[in-house]
């Protein structure tokens, strides 16, 4: 007959005693996570983009949370003029009707602890459930090195915050142009990641992967391109800017491949879901339209019912015109696009989304001609890129 375990002796029992205390004092941290849902306090990076400010404007409106807003700015009183800026920019009235809800905090995620003062940002951390990282260097053509300060070295730091006095939910929004790298499938030829924007989010996005590896709590969003329909169409917005280029020349490159154009509204929606229902259950999301754009059988003839001059050629014979063209123009992002869109561009394009499935819980309709030439002559009517 087996016997009894015996009790703990005198010498190990304190050592007992204090794993057991250190046992509790992590599961009430982890406990914290889970506070009530007109009680959450959330740090939102990034929100003077379009898709940070649009995912403020989200949360403002459907939630009672508490956002802390960091801004780069000289003080937190031009942190919130920066974010007024941006409400005014994307025409939404969000921020000055749920304000009271709102601080803006002037402060830099390329910087560790943020740039803030070490009482400030212990207050920060304490106080904290989530944060919503949507900071980045969007730019499609500057280097890796540019793209590094603000892309590796800022989500490192927030990866820093997220484990600073207590565990924090981490929702990491990442590019679907990490797709041009799958470590998965080393033995399939790779076109290479194809621009320092997407290195960059690529090696954040695997740092942001190991956090989730040590069971912290993380989602990560790989966002395709997203459309945001609001008055005057973004003079960043890359695809906007090729289609009312080539309506301008007259002239359009025949190509078959899938381009994503995805509504924003469902990813705003899906982020928020997880993000208040605390859905951590899946770690990689991936957010696109399920149902891409293909560039021969929609795009084209959407331009053409808008220009029907348009001239249509083959891709290697337009591209040496289109650079001759963009010569006109001297404005910096209009010169920017011989550098995106290239020979490469269609196998990229394939490469991203013609075969990678779409987690969005409403896919978005899917776009036909008629759709997508209503689009586009609200890019024509509203873009300014000249």
């Amino acid at each position: 007959m087996s016997q009894a375990p015996l009790p703990p002796s005198s010498k190990s029992a304190p050592r007992v005693l204090h794993h057991l205390a250190s046992l509790e004092e992590e599961l009430a941290r982890l406990d914290d996570l889970q506070r009530d849902p007109l009680d959450r306090e959330l740090l939102f990076t990034g929100a003077t983009g379009s898709l940070g400010y649009y995912l403020l404007a989200r949360f403002l409106e459907r939630t009672t949370a508490r956002i802390h807003c960091l801004v780069r700015a000289r003080d937190d009183a031009e942190a919130m003029d920066r974010l007024h800026e941006s409400a005014a920019e994307f025409a939404s009235a969000a921020l000055s009707t749920h304000g009271d809800r709102v601080r803006a905090l002037a402060g830099d995620v390329a910087r560790p602890q943020f740039g803030l003062r070490q009482d400030v940002y212990d207050a920060l951390a304490g106080a904290v459930d989530c944060t919503i990282h949507a900071a980045a260097n969007t730019s499609f053509v500057i280097p890796f090195t540019a793209s590094h300060p603000a892309n590796v070295l800022g989500t490192r730091h927030v990866l820093d915050f997220s484990r600073h006095r207590r565990p924090k939910g981490l929702h990491y929004t990442s590019s679907c142009g990490v797709h041009l790298i799958d470590p998965q499938r080393p033995d399939e030829r790779s076109v290479g990641l194809y621009n320092g924007y997407a290195k960059s989010k690529y090696v954040a996005e695997r740092m942001v992967a190991r956090h989730a590896e040590h069971g912290l709590p993380t989602v990560i969003y790989r966002i395709g391109y997203l459309y945001i329909d609001y008055p005057v169409v973004d003079a960043t917005d890359t695809l906007e800017t090729l289609l009312c280029l080539l309506l301008e020349m007259g002239e359009a490159p025949v190509f078959s491949a899938p381009i994503d154009f995805t509504p924003v509204d469902g990813v705003l929606d899906d982020i928020l879901i997880d993000v208040m229902e605390r859905d951590y259950r899946t770690t990689l999301r991936v957010m696109h339209h399920p149902e891409p754009l293909d560039w021969q059988s929609i795009i084209l003839p959407s331009l053409q019912r808008i220009e029907p001059g348009l001239t249509l050629l083959p891709l290697e014979a337009f591209l040496p015109r289109f650079v001759a063209f963009l010569r006109r123009y001297p404005r910096m992002k209009v010169q920017t696009m011989r550098l995106i869109f290239t020979a490469a561009f269609p196998h990229q394009a394939n490469r991203v989304f013609a075969r990678v499935p779409s987690d969005l819980r409403q896919p978005p309709p899917a776009y036909n001609i008629d759709s997508f030439t209503e689009v586009v002559r609200n890019m024509v009517t509203h873009y300014k890129w000249v």
